[in-house]
């Protein structure tokens, strides 16, 4: 799981283990990620602020429901973060509700970043390699083009990374060289 804090799992747990049980969990699932895309972290900051007040919390828990359709399950969600004064923690909420829902499929989500955008073909073996090495069900990729990395590319996926990058060998044969220079000299 992420770095998310204990309360934000504790709350993503509560609303996750809820919408499985009132058999929403497709229609809070749409409304989570509908909400990622909407509440930044200056946002989440902003939802924090101690000078609002109860009430005040509340209707921007109530809007922010209403931003996005969520289902009773996901509102009510929202108005404990708003009643307990955690608003701040909604990114964190959001982002570990989504990894209990890939964790329970068995789905594993990669970030990729290439020097050119890839190939259907290349994307095909990626994700097959990524489900053949880390035994996931399904493999989610997010595609981001920097041409800063000459050829090749990086993929970060469960707190790990593969460079397999053009600036990652550089970058590795320069440290290798370094390294031996300093042998050389002791």
């Amino acid at each position: 799981m992420s770095a998310a804090s204990g309360p934000a799992r504790r709350y993503a747990k509560a609303l996750y283990q809820s919408a499985v049980q009132d058999k929403a969990l497709p229609a809070v699932l749409q409304s989570v990620h509908l909400l990622q895309g909407a509440v930044d972290e200056s946002l989440a900051a902003a939802l924090s602020d101690p000078r609002l007040s109860r009430k005040q919390r509340a209707t921007v828990a109530v809007n922010l429901a209403q931003a996005v359709n969520a289902p009773a399950v996901l509102k009510g969600a929202l108005l404990a973060l708003a009643a307990n004064n955690r608003l701040g923690l909604l990114p964190d909420v959001l982002k570990a509700t989504e990894e209990l829902d890939d964790h329970a499929a068995n789905r594993l989500r990669a970030r990729v970043e290439s020097a050119q955008p890839l190939t259907a073909a290349q994307r095909t073996t990626l994700e097959d390699i990524l489900r053949k090495n880390t035994k996931a069900n399904a493999v989610e990729l997010e595609e981001i083009t920097r041409p800063t990395l000459l050829g090749g590319l990086r993929v970060f996926f469960g707190g790990k990374v593969w460079d397999a990058s053009v600036q990652g060998s550089f970058q590795s044969l320069a440290e290798h060289v370094r390294s031996s220079l300093n042998r050389l000299e002791a």
